[in-house]
């Protein structure tokens, strides 16, 4: 599950798939945003990220692993 916060503390969710692929629809740009990922079968060592977006994205990646 990944969960997206925007600066006026509205949240927004998206399940992954099952490679871990998610997608946001209607994001504005100018904005800044809090992403957060869980999950139950996976640790996740920088489960969160503040990233500024100004145009469309597919960078924001997180990667689980044995921490």
């Amino acid at each position: 599950m990944v969960t997206m916060t925007d600066e006026t503390g509205s949240v927004r969710t998206a399940r992954s798939s099952n490679f871990g692929f998610y997608r946001f629809t209607d994001v504005a740009a100018g904005a800044t945003y809090v992403f957060s990922v869980s999950g139950k079968r996976f640790a996740f060592k920088n489960n969160t990220r503040v990233e500024s977006i100004v145009e469309e994205t597919d960078d924001i990646n997180f990667v689980a692993g044995n921490f």
